[in-house]
């Protein structure tokens, strides 16, 4: 019967163990990166303005939907959004 541990060339051991972990954790981490990405241009590209969605119904004007896009970050380029997507995911804050 032979040990994985020390069988010559099986992979396994120390080395394979730390090999096998990294692999796993790369593979984690570029899954939750695709998630983080994908949600953020998900929301992105659908259809609609999402203030106006908001605001449907009730009566507001020019002035105050220009500050909700403000307030929503909604008047920055889309990596500036990005970004303090990232910075709000990072500090905790999902919404």
């Amino acid at each position: 019967m032979s040990d994985l541990l020390t069988t010559p060339g099986s992979g396994r051991g120390p080395a394979g163990s730390l090999r096998h972990l990294g692999r796993a954790l790369t593979g984690a981490l570029v899954s939750v990166a695709l998630v983080v990405v994908l949600s953020f241009f998900l929301f992105r590209v659908l259809p609609g303005d999402p203030v106006l969605t908001m605001t449907r119904g009730r009566p507001v004007g020019a002035q105050q939907i220009a500050e909700l896009r403000a307030q929503l970050g909604l008047d920055r380029s889309l990596p500036a959004q990005f970004a303090g997507y990232l910075a709000d995911l990072l500090h905790g804050d999902l919404g």
